[in-house]
C-alpha cells in the first residue's frame, strides 16, 4: 500500500499532500489544546512546590506519561507489521495497516500523528513509500485508514444494539473496514493517474486487502483486549 515515487499524478499528489498537512496541523493543536488543559495549573504547582500538587494534576501527569510510552509502542509495532510489505499488481503492495489499533489506543488526534510519522521514518530511512508521494501515503494510511477508520468505530460503538458487545464488533469491522478503504484510495490514485488500469488495480488492492483486513481485525481486536485487561488507559474515549 506504501506508493514509491511516480505512481501518481503531481497534481493528485499535491493535492492529497495538502489534505495531509492540513490535518495533520488540526490533529497537533487539538493534541496542544488537550494538553494545555492541565499544564498551567502543573506549571503553578511545580513554581509554588511539589507538596501542593494535586491529585489531578498527578493523574495528568500519570496519564499522559503513560500515552507517551504506549504512543512510541503502538507506533514500534505498527511499525514492525508494516514492514512486511508483498507485491499485488501495477507497483502496488499489500500489509497490515494498524489505524485503527492506533486511533482506539491513542484517540484519533494522536493516532493520526503517530501513523505519519511512521510513514515519514520509513519513506526517508528505509525507503518504504515514495519521498513525493509522502502526503498521498499519509492520506491513505493515516487519514482514511486511522481517521476515517476510527470515525467507523466511534459510530458503530455508539449506535449498534448489541451494548456490551458494541465495543468488540466495531473494532473488528472498523479494522476491516480501513484496510480495505484504504487500498480503494490507493487503486483510485493510481487508476485516476493513468499508471495502471483502474478496474484492474482497484480489483487487486480491494480483494487481496479484504483478507488482509480479515486478520488485522483479529489481531487488532486481541490486542486491544489485552490492553484493556492491563488496565491501560484508553486515549479514544476521551476524544
Amino acid at each position: 500500500m506504501h506508493l514509491p515515487d511516480g505512481f501518481t499524478d503531481p497534481k493528485i499528489s499535491a493535492g492529497l499532500a495538502g489534505a495531509a498537512a492540513t490535518v495533520l496541523g488540526i490533529c497537533i493543536v487539538k493534541v496542544k489544546q488537550l494538553l494545555s488543559k492541565k499544564v498551567p495549573k502543573l506549571v503553578e504547582a511545580m513554581e509554588t512546590g511539589v507538596g501542593n500538587i494535586t491529585n489531578s494534576t498527578k493523574s495528568f501527569i500519570s496519564a499522559n506519561t503513560s500515552k507517551i510510552f504506549l504512543a512510541g509502542f503502538v507506533g514500534a509495532l505498527i511499525f514492525a507489521c508494516q514492514m512486511f510489505n508483498f507485491p499485488i499488481n501495477d507497483g502496488t503492495s499489500g500489509h497490515l495497516l494498524g489505524g485503527v489499533l492506533a486511533a482506539t489506543l491513542l484517540g484519533p488526534y494522536l493516532g493520526i500523528i503517530t501513523m505519519s510519522v511512521i510513514l515519514i521514518v520509513q519513506s526517508l530511512f528505509f525507503a518504504d513509500g515514495g519521498f513525493l508521494v509522502l502526503g498521498v501515503n499519509i492520506f491513505n494510511m493515516a487519514l482514511v485508514g486511522c481517521g476515517l477508520g476510527y470515525l467507523i468505530f466511534f459510530l458503530l460503538n455508539k449506535y449498534l444494539p448489541f451494548k456490551k458487545l458494541n465495543f468488540g464488533i466495531a473494532i473488528f469491522i472498523a479494522s476491516w473496514s480501513s484496510v480495505v478503504l484504504a487500498s480503494a484510495f490507493c487503486a483510485i490514485e493510481v487508476g485516476l493517474s493513468g499508471k495502471a488500469n483502474l478496474q484492474d488495480t482497484l480489483y487487486a488492492m480491494v480483494s487481496v486487502h479484504s483478507i488482509i483486513g480479515f486478520f488485522e481485525a483479529i489481531i487488532t481486536l486481541i490486542l486491544v483486549y489485552m490492553l484493556k485487561l492491563l488496565k491501560i488507559d484508553f486515549g479514544a474515549k476521551n476524544e
